[in-house]
């Protein structure tokens, strides 16, 4: 079990029992060019195969999103809960890069019940028909990210990159 500690003082876990902190993070591009070379690619191999650079841990406390390096072992961004204002809702994101987000159990109960019906979901069928709540566009600059509601397609919530200089992980020794 890893942990993280947040800067509000939450002590975050991976743990599937409960309420996880762990997010994958999913781009539309990337899913959408997997399903055109192979329509029959099944998420669980999508999932499992794709080489990810982050995890994403949630603090539940502050609801802040912290991006960590897998390879360095370090927290690269945090984003932090922004108010909407005004000029947020007149800003045009169709431009940016859009992306889904599940939590570790989310991803969890669909594969455990998929597995125990003997069933091999697509990648294209879990586009297409698990439900998200939300989807997300990040800036250009990747220093806000805007989530809206998928039915009504409005602006939900903002969040916005938190100063932070990663710590080496090198220097802590």
């Amino acid at each position: 079990m890893a942990r993280l500690g947040c800067n509000c003082g939450n002590a975050l876990r991976d743990t599937t029992d409960g309420e996880t902190d762990v997010y994958y993070i999913f781009p539309k591009e990337e899913i959408t060019r997997e399903i055109q070379k192979n329509q029959e690619l099944l998420f669980w191999d999508f999932h499992v195969d794709r080489e990810t650079e982050c995890d994403y841990w949630y603090c539940h406390r502050c609801k802040r999103m912290m991006e960590c390096s897998l390879a360095k072992g370090v927290v690269e961004r945090i984003y932090k809960p922004l108010r909407i204002s005004d000029s947020d809702k007149n800003t045009d994101t169709h431009l940016w890069k859009e992306f889904y987000s599940y939590s570790d159990n989310e991803l969890f109960v669909l594969t455990e019940d998929n597995f125990t019906k003997n069933y091999k979901m697509t990648l294209q069928e879990f586009y297409e028909k698990y439900p998200r709540k939300f989807f997300y566009r990040i800036s250009p600059d990747e220093t806000r990210i805007f989530a809206y509601e998928t039915t009504t397609q409005k602006l939900a919530f903002i969040y916005g990159q938190e100063e932070w200089t990663p710590i080496d992980p090198d220097i802590q020794k």
